[in-house]
Parts: C-alpha cells; structure tokens; sequence
C-alpha cells in the first residue's frame, strides 16, 4: 500500500495504539513525527506487534523500540513516495560465490552492499559526516586507537535456508560476538581474505563488553583507521560457524569453500530470496523486519547478461530497469533526436549532481515535457582501466622495458575509438578526483620511435631479420622473441577493442600479442594463479584510500591477493607506510603524490583511462539524484501505477 492512502484510519489506529502502550512520546520536531508515524503505520499495515515477541512460523518476531537516533541519510527521502515494484538490475557474472569475505568480485559484492550494512556510512552531501547504522553511538578516543560502538537493539539477521543441512535459520538478533565473528575471521591466515585483511593488519584486538557493546583498539595510528572501523560489517557466526568445535584450519577450509557462500544472511534492508541458476539471476526480497528506513521497492533482481548489446536491448523490452551503457552506444544509438525514446539527464559531468537533482524536482512536478521512456546518467567515474604487466615473466622484468612498451600505446586513440571519447587519461593508481592524484605528471606519450629505441636500449633487437625483436633472457646463447599473450575476460566487448589497438601497434616496433578471451571465472582463477602474462582490469578507488594492499610488497606472494602483477619496491613500500600513518590529510595527499610519481616511473601497470560512468534508467524511478558521495537507490521509488512484476 502505498504512503499517500488516506490519512483518517490510519490516525485512527495510531491513537488506538497510543492509548494501549501509553508510551507514546509526542516530539516537536516535524521530521521526527513523520518518522515515527511512517515506521508505526508500515508495522500495522504488516501485521506486526510492536515491542514484542511473537512467534511466527517457529521464528521469533523482535522488533527494536524507536530508534534513539535517525536512521542514516533519512533526510533525502522522498515524503511522497510510493511503496512496491521491482528493479532488475544488469550484472556482468557470478563466480558462484557469495561470501564476499572471501570473493570480492563485482555481482557478490552487489549483493553484500544490498542485503548487510555497516556500523556507519557517509552523509550522502556530506563525505566527511558519519551517519549511525548499525551503531547507535560511539566513541573515539583521544589518541585514536580505541573505537567503542553501542549497537542497536532489536536488529535482526534475516532468516536463510542452509545449503548444507537444508534446515531453516530463523531469525536472529545481532549481537557484539558478530563482529568478534568477522575479527577472528581476518585474523585467521587460512582464510582467503587477504585483500582485506590487509586493510586490518593493525587492528591489534575486538573486545566485547557486553551483548551490544565493544570496543575496536588499533596498534597504532592510521590515517584510515576511522575509516576502516566505522565501515566495519559483521558476519553471522551463527550461519558461517554452527559447529564451534572446528580448528582454525578446519574452518578457513569450510569458510573458504562452503556450499554456505551459495546463499546470504544479513542485517540490511534486503534479504536473499533464491539463486535461480536456470534464469542466472539472483531474487533479492525487502527484509520487512528491517530495523531502518525501509526502502520503497518490494523486490531486487540481479541477473546476468554479458553481452552488451543483448542487455541493451533487454533493457528496452522491460527486462532491465538498470543497466551499463557502453561507450559505442551512448552517441550512437541512445542519441536524440534519432532515439527519442532516451533522454539525457546529466549531460555534464562537471554539473551532474545539480542536473539530476533540478530533473528530478520537475518530474515530480510533472513539468517534463518530453514523452521519453528512458534517462540516461553520465556521471565522473571511480574506475580506471590498465594494462597489468606480470612481472615474475623475464620480458616485464626491467622498468626501461615496461616504459618503452607505454610509448607504444595510442592512449588518445583508446579513448577516441573504444571509449568513444568519454573517459580521461590516466598516469596513476588513484581516480583523478581524489586528492591523491598527482596531476602534475604528463603522461608518458605515443612515440613508437621512442619505443623502439628504449627497447633496443635494454638488449632488444631483431638479430635474425625476421622482423621481431628478440633477445637472450636466459643465458643459454638463444634468443627469445618478444611476444606475449594478453588474457581479457568476455564480459566487456571494449576489452577486445583496446587489445587490437595495442597488438596492431606493437607489431610495428617488432613485438608479437595474441590475444586471449575468457569466462569470467576461469579468467578471475588464471589471475588469482598468476598464470597469465598481461591482462586488461580495472580498479575502482575511493577518493581517499590504502595502496597498501594493491602495491605494497608483502601482497606480492599473498594468495589471491590484488598485488598480482608481482610489484616491489622497497621506495614504494617506504612511502605506502609513511602515508599509512600520516595523520595530516594534506601531508598524506603529498605523500600519496611522490607514490603516484614513482609508480609512473616504474610503470607496473600501463595506466590507460579513467572513463565515465555512462548507465540508464527506466523512466518510472523517482528520486534519482547523485550527491557528494553518490547516489542512494533505497531510496528511488515508483509510482504505484507504474509498478510491474517480476517476470
């Protein structure tokens, strides 16, 4: 039922209620009232017993009383908007794994960031605001190292199907032991987490005080321990670990591989319904016990569709609400006048959070004249695109080598050709945006004659006349030609693009490429192995950050680590640990500017591009506005008469 049905039962039962608890706070505050009101009558209209335990079903129903803080980012939600429908969203891949403790590909981590939540999240305008999620409060102490959280009561894990037994788990409170849950699990070298486990290598303990009460201590300062602490997840202890008498050995083994990860259990607005892997798509429910801001839209569905042009135009007959756009399609075919069913709404990316939030008052308002079906959004990305080097192979070994072959890439004319002009070059490992972005290095230009004389500079030379280059790395008196395999997964079309442009292009300076194309997880497996020789990725960053774990020695040899390229560096390694602990943002910046300059000496990686993040909507959402830190699509929300099923 929608939020703007009438208002007189509904006040009618609220004053039955009232009179029953007699508990009833009136506060003058307008904002408080309307929260208070909106969350008592969504419980009626559910069916649900406020402040009680009830058993339903054989789960215990426990609601949490009203909160003592607002709920996280409340403010930008829309008063009017209606409850129902669905959003079908386009992912790339499933792995086959869910546990994004172990597994931090894009569809997995999708699913995490929809159905759990964190201690605290950012304002949505405000980066350097902390807003409450899980945690009600807390407390930091004055040298930094000790973060003490109070939990919400009455938050509650969503019930789940047990892969492995088959039996229901009910409902369960979260309590502090979760968190000491994900704690030990970090801390367990067996399990394969070591990406993230970096991050947490300082977190020196996680003292439980009590059922909603601990305390988070650091070693020593780090610049992103805040950051790292507040955005703190738990891990239900009571799906991951039902058998308490495992080894630590024993239980990395179940953690790491368990027919557990095929499922999920968590504590945010969304619950894990089912995999359906006939259809590929993963069914996403509203969690209707959710202990905040309940989100407007009744069901999400991930499902996967590789093929760009297949999901585009699913995505015009109704089957994706959301989707990727890729670059060759944005002018080409979703371009007015010739396609006026798609209507851009932040052309810019210099204004688009003005733009979006100025759209979408005058949708609501209904002064949009045109009779568009589809709104596109192009907004400044956190993605950057390279060229990974495999450094453990003899012909990426030297730095001199890894520079030549950057001169022979027409980075220009990737953006120009595959990127269709809309994307920035990149000289370094963090997003243009951010304050850690050294802006004052020119990138390394297209010269194949600079190229080749580097080249030949470090032993390179075609010696037999067969127009290769070629040399003897092994001194064994035979020459080894330069070439070179390039592995790309199959779910980017613009992956294939890039890599003929460099193959074309080396071939001119004498340097043989073949290119080999991948399923995502096989390709996600060969990388993990290091059984490749370069590959084409991407990374998205933060505008604040860790290089520690992309590019710090010690995650060279780290299984499944993101160091995968093999970099070391004992100056690189200095600096990373001195901007670790550097507490002075501006000083840190400074710091992370001489580390972005080196990795541009030593050129680990090919810096290719920083594209633009280019997506469509269908018309029917509303409240689809980005700000300082992005967008929050909880809180979109369409009008009941244009809601649909899900097919």
């Amino acid at each position: 039922m929608g939020e703007r049905s009438s208002l007189v039962p509904f006040l009618l039962v609220a004053i039955l209620v009232i009179n029953i608890f007699g508990v009833y706070v009136i506060v003058d505050s307008n904002d408080i009232m309307r929260r208070e009101l909106v969350q008592l009558k969504q419980k009626l209209q559910d069916g649900i017993v406020v402040n009680a335990n009830v058993q339903n079903g054989g789960e215990t129903t426990a609601y949490a009383p009203e909160p003592t803080v607002p709920f996280a980012n409340e403010r930008y939600s829309d008063r009017d908007a209606d409850y129902g429908g669905r959003r079908i969203i386009q992912v790339q891949a499933f792995s086959g794994n869910l546990n994004n403790t172990v597994n931090n590909d894009a569809a997995c981590s999708m699913v995490w960031s929809i159905c759990t939540e964190s201690l605290a999240t950012r304002d949505l305008d405000d980066q350097l605001e902390w807003l409450p999620q899980l945690a009600e409060g807390w407390k930091i102490s004055p040298d930094g190292l000790e973060f003490t959280f109070t939990l919400r009561k009455g938050v509650l894990w969503q019930p789940v199907t047990d892969p492995i037994t088959g039996n229901r788990i009910p409902a369960t409170e979260l309590t502090s032991d979760d968190f000491r849950f994900y704690f030990e699990v970090l801390k367990n070298e067996n399990v394969h987490c070591g990406p993230i486990r970096s991050y947490y290598e300082d977190m020196k303990d996680l003292k439980v005080i009590d059922k909603y009460t601990f305390t988070v201590v650091w070693n020593e300062p780090y610049s992103m321990a805040e950051n790292f602490t507040m955005g703190l997840s738990p891990l239900p202890r009571h799906y991951y670990q039902p058998d308490k008498k495992l080894s630590p050995e024993d239980f990395a083994r179940e953690f790491n591989e368990s027919l557990r990860n095929q499922a999920f259990t968590g504590v945010g607005p969304y619950r894990f319904d089912h995999w359906d892997k006939d259809r590929k798509r993963i069914i996403l429910k509203r969690w209707e016990r959710y202990y905040g801001l309940r989100p407007h839209v009744d069901t999400i569905v991930l499902r996967e569709q590789k093929e760009a042009e297949v999901a585009l135009i699913d995505f015009e007959k109704g089957l994706f609400d959301v989707i990727d756009i890729e670059p060759s399609k944005w002018h080409k075919r979703t371009a007015a006048p010739e396609h006026p069913e798609y209507y851009t709404v932040t052309p810019n990316p210099e204004t688009y959070q003005a733009d979006s939030v100025a759209y979408d008052k005058k949708k609501k308002h209904g002064l949009i004249e045109s009779d568009h079906k589809f709104e596109k959004y192009m907004t400044p990305s956190s993605l950057w695109r390279y060229i990974g080097w495999n450094m453990r192979k003899d012909i990426f070994k030297d730095k001199e080598v890894r520079i030549a072959l950057t001169h022979l890439i027409d980075r220009k004319r990737v953006i120009d050709d595959c990127f269709e002009g809309l994307a920035r070059v990149q000289t370094g490992p963090f997003v243009p945006q951010s304050g850690y972005y050294n802006h004052d290095i020119k990138p390394w230009p297209f010269d194949i004659e600079e190229g080749k004389r580097r080249l030949e500079a470090a032993g390179w030379k075609d010696t037999n006349g067969d127009g290769w280059l070629d040399k003897d790395l092994d001194g064994d008196g035979l020459s080894d030609p330069f070439k070179f395999t390039i592995s790309i997964s199959n779910n980017r079309p613009v992956f294939e693009k890039i890599s003929q442009i460099i193959k074309n292009d080396f071939a001119k300076a004498g340097i043989e490429v073949n290119i080999k194309t991948m399923e995502w997880g096989p390709f996600l497996e060969a990388i993990n192995d290091r059984k490749f020789d370069a590959c084409i990725l991407g990374w998205v960053g933060g505008l604040e950050g860790d290089p520690y774990q992309v590019w710090h020695s010690s995650q060279a040899d780290t299984p499944n680590g993101s160091n995968f390229v093999g970099f070391k560096s004992a100056e690189a390694d200095k600096l990373i640990m001195k901007g670790r602990k550097e507490m002075d943002k501006k000083k840190r910046f400074l710091i992370y500017r001489r580390f972005h300059k080196l990795l541009h000496e030593e050129q680990p990686y090919a810096f290719l591009c920083n594209p633009m993040d280019l997506s469509a909507m269908d018309r029917r959402y509303h409240n689809v506005r980005f700000y300082e830190v992005g967008s929050d699509s909880n809180l979109q929300w369409v009008p009941e008469a244009e809601q649909k099923e899900v097919p």
